[in-house]
């Protein structure tokens, strides 16, 4: 994938989080009456959402360490903004959720990135 694609793809992407961040949910599905495996739905969904910004940052050749930090940031954000508005509730949990989902991203992408340039390197 083109680098000017990906980073559309990772614009859009921020732009969503942010957006799902600030706009009423209404009368949603109640995820965090949800539990799967002991976890609640909404804590997954939270983690889910935010695994992809590590593949955006290592697709983007961007600084892994510092990229890292951002997202641990924009996660804190993202759910902090919530705290401010009447409509939607702020959780720490939700929050420690994003966090976990950046993470997660670095573990799941550095490797499965670096064993496709290994077999590309190969063939």
């Amino acid at each position: 994938m083109r680098e000017r694609t990906v980073k559309i793809i990772f614009a859009i992407y921020v732009a969503v989080i942010i957006l799902q961040s600030l706009v009423p949910l209404g009368n949603s599905v109640r995820l965090d009456k949800i539990s799967v495996f002991d976890f609640r739905a909404d804590h997954i969904v939270h983690v889910l959402l935010f695994i992809p910004w590590a593949y955006f940052c290592i697709k983007l050749n961007k600084n892994l360490p510092l990229w890292l930090l951002w997202g641990i940031i924009f996660a804190i954000v993202s759910e902090g903004l919530q705290y401010w508005l009447s409509y939607r509730s702020f959780n720490i949990s939700d929050m420690l959720a994003n966090v976990i989902g950046v993470i997660a991203g670095f573990f799941i992408f550095i490797p499965l990135l670096k064993l496709k340039a290994n077999y590309e390197s190969k063939t």
